[in-house]
Parts: C-alpha cells; structure tokens; sequence
C-alpha cells in the first residue's frame, strides 16, 4: 500500500511538471566572468570582472556567474520550477526581490520588476 502512495505521489509531480512548463520567452542572457577574451558583442568592464552580454558558453573556461530576463512568469512559478527554496525577501519601493538557493545553483536572486522577471546566479550584477 505505501508503495502505491509513494508511486502515486511521484507520477502526480512528473505530470505537474509537464503541466506547468518554464517557458523563456524574450530572454536576455549575461554571463559574468573574470576572463578578458574577444567578444564582437556587448562588454562591460565593472572592475573585478566582464559582463558579456547574449555571449555563447562556450567562449569561457570559468563563468562567475549569469542572470537572464524573463517575460511571462511569475516568481512562484520560477522557484517551483528550479527546485529553490526561498531564504529572504524584501521590497524598496519599487522592486520585490526574492533570495533563493538550492545545492545545484546555490544562491539566486530573483526581481520581479513591472513587464519582467530578472533572475541572477549567485546574484544580479549592475543595475537592474
């Protein structure tokens, strides 16, 4: 009987995951990294590091960190979806911010801004 629980439970969460799909829409992707290599694309220097901006992984031996735009989700559905758990939150007046981590990403944050989501590994670097 516990067997058919737990079989239950885990088919239930396999056909909720297809349900409810992470769908990138419109997404902007940056990459932060350290190294200094030749990019025809958009690079900003900030000082201890690059932002590269809609750059291909593969250009990097180390990437530090990245964040990408995200339009048409909501911040509920990007936790479930990544497996996260939400550790903090606060609100400046303008954006809601949530801090995230799991054992596989670590620490993320996540903003939920007015047309957008923003979501950044170990965090969001600049202006957001």
């Amino acid at each position: 009987m516990r067997f058919f629980v737990y079989f239950s439970i885990c088919i239930s969460l396999l056909f909720f995951s297809f349900i409810v799909p992470f769908n990138i829409e419109n997404e902007e992707h940056h990459i932060y990294t350290r190294e200094d290599v030749d990019y025809n694309g958009r690079k900003v220097n900030y000082g201890l590091g690059y932002i590269y901006y809609d750059a291909d992984y593969h250009l990097f031996k180390k990437i530090d960190g990245e964040s990408f735009v995200i339009k048409g989700q909501t911040v509920q559905n990007i936790l479930f979806s990544l497996s996260l758990y939400k550790t903090s939150e606060n609100f400046d007046g303008i954006y809601y911010t949530v801090y995230a981590q799991n054992s596989k990403l670590g620490l993320v944050q996540i903003v939920d801004r007015e047309e957008d989501i923003v979501i950044g590994f170990p965090a969001i670097l600049g202006s957001y």
